[in-house]
């Protein structure tokens, strides 16, 4: 693929990159079959492992990450971010497939949170530190779904801590 037109601005031309084909020649191509599909949905639905030691694995992780990151404070902000991006991300996808929405939700905050932080300053780290509390005490209690009005309460206040934390960083 290639493009030879410039921009609406009359700027420089756009960069194509070429498409990486490796994972499509590793799932193949095509339509799946609908019995896959079905036997795939059948096997979620029949899960009887439970969230709770998935969880904590997870959690464990993402702890210990905590913890060299609260040591190195302001030292390698991507290594950092890709140790405690990973349990979160692990927790993310697994908590959907075991019905716990609020896990997911919360996560969901945390990624965000994550992706936009510019260094990982004492600030940046006790919202992870809480976030992780939080989500200690949800697997914990077992809240699966979205945890109701206490859900709802959490998420938000997960939220507004990073939306204060951004607003203190605001460039005058």
């Amino acid at each position: 693929m290639h493009m030879s037109e410039q921009g609406h601005s009359g700027g420089s031309k756009a960069k194509v990159i070429a498409a990486n084909r490796m994972l499509q020649v590793k799932a193949g191509r095509g339509k799946i079959e609908d019995g896959r599909i079905r036997a795939c949905q059948d096997a979620l639905e029949k899960n009887t492992q439970e969230f709770l030691p998935v969880a904590m694995d997870f959690l464990k992780q993402l702890e210990k990450a905590l913890e060299e990151a609260s040591k190195n404070e302001g030292g390698d902000l991507n290594k950092h971010k890709s140790r405690l991006f990973k349990p979160v991300f692990d927790l993310k996808a697994n908590a959907k497939m075991f019905k716990y929405d609020l896990v997911t939700i919360m996560t969901n905050i945390m990624v965000d949170f994550l992706e936009k932080i510019e260094t990982l300053d004492e600030d940046a780290v006790e919202i992870v530190r809480a976030h992780h509390k939080t989500l200690t005490l949800i697997v914990l209690k077992k809240m699966s779904g979205t945890g109701g009005e206490a859900g709802k309460a959490l998420a938000k206040e997960l939220q507004s801590a990073c939306l204060r934390y951004f607003a203190k960083r605001k460039p005058t």
